[in-house]
C-alpha cells in the first residue's frame, strides 16, 4: 500500500520523534536569535543519485530517488499575522473552499498582493512605523498550503528528506498534524527529515515577514514558493541522522 504524505502550509515537516521542546511558540519569527528549527545545516547544493550511472546522467528529475512537490496546493491567504487559521494543520481540517496556488509561485503574480519595489528604506514603510527588529502583525500577510503527497512504494525503510528551494520570507512545517521544523533565511534552501511522519496529511504555514527580513536592499519584493520544492530519499537506514557527514 502507497505511503501517503499529506502537504498542508502555514509552513510544517522534522528529522526526528516529536518532543515537548519541539512545540513552536510562534515567537519565533520575532526572534532575532531563532532562524531555525529542526532544519538540517544548510549546506552547498548536491543531490544524493541512487548510483554512479544515474549520476552521469545529471538529470536528477529522472531519478528514482526524486519526488516533484510542484503542482497546485490548496491555499488560504490572509492579509494580517493574527488572521491565519491556527488549526490547519490538523489532520480533519476542512479546506474545502481554500483557492488554488501553484508550487512554485509568488503570490503578488497569483492574485494574492501587489510586487512592491524598494530601492531605499523598507518594503513596510507607510504601512506602519519603521523599528527594527520588530515585525508587525498588521498587513504582514500570511499564506498557508495544504497538499496530499504520495510516496512511491519503493521508499519504504529509507530517509525521506523534504527540500524546499525557497520560502519568503519563513515557514513551519507540519506533516500528518507533527509538527516538523521552521526556517528563516528566505533565499536558503531548508531541508527536514519527515521519515517519521509519513502517512495521511502534511501541513505547512508561510509567513511574509520574519525576524530576519530587515534589511533594506533595492529590489521587487515577493512572497511564496519562489524556487523548487522537492522530496528526495537517501541509501541509509532511516535510524541514521548523520545525513551530512559521514556515518560510521
Amino acid at each position: 500500500m502507497r505511503k501517503v504524505l499529506a502537504l498542508t502550509s502555514m509552513l510544517v515537516l522534522l528529522a526526528q520523534g516529536v518532543r515537548a521542546d519541539n512545540v513552536p511558540t510562534f515567537t519565533e519569527w520575532h526572534d532575532m536569535q531563532v532562524n531555525d528549527i529542526n532544519r538540517f545545516p544548510v549546506h552547498t547544493s548536491f543531490f544524493a543519485y541512487g548510483n554512479p550511472q544515474e549520476a552521469l546522467t545529471t538529470e536528477m528529475k529522472a531519478s528514482g530517488n526524486f519526488l516533484s512537490l510542484h503542482g497546485q496546493w490548496n491555499f488560504l491567504g490572509v492579509e494580517n499575522a493574527d488572521q491565519r487559521p491556527t488549526n490547519f494543520f490538523a489532520e480533519d481540517y476542512d479546506d474545502s473552499a481554500w483557492r488554488q496556488m501553484p508550487v512554485p509561485g509568488l503570490w503578488e503574480l497569483n492574485g494574492f498582493g501587489d510586487p512592491v519595489y524598494v530601492n531605499i528604506g523598507f518594503a513596510w514603510r507607510g504601512h506602519f512605523q519603521n523599528n527594527p527588529p520588530e515585525v508587525p502583525v498588521k498587513d504582514n500577510r500570511v499564506g498557508s498550503y495544504r497538499r496530499v503527497v504520495k510516496i512511491p512504494d519503493n521508499w519504504q525503510g529509507r530517509q525521506v528528506i523534504a527540500h524546499f528551494g525557497s520560502v519568503t520570507s519563513n515557514m513551519y512545517l507540519w506533516v500528518n498534524g507533527h509538527f516538523v521544523g521552521y526556517t528563516e533565511d528566505s533565499k536558503v534552501a531548508a531541508e527536514f527529515d519527515v521519515t517519521p511522519y509519513l502517512r495521511m496529511a502534511t501541513t505547512s504555514s508561510l509567513f511574509r515577514s520574519s525576524g530576519g527580513a530587515t534589511a533594506p536592499t533595492a529590489r521587487t519584493r515577493t512572497s511564496g514558493a519562489s524556487r523548487a520544492w522537492h522530496a528526495t530519499v537517501i541509501s541509509m537506514p532511516a535510524t541514521m541522522t548523520c545525513m551530512w557527514k559521514t556515518c560510521a
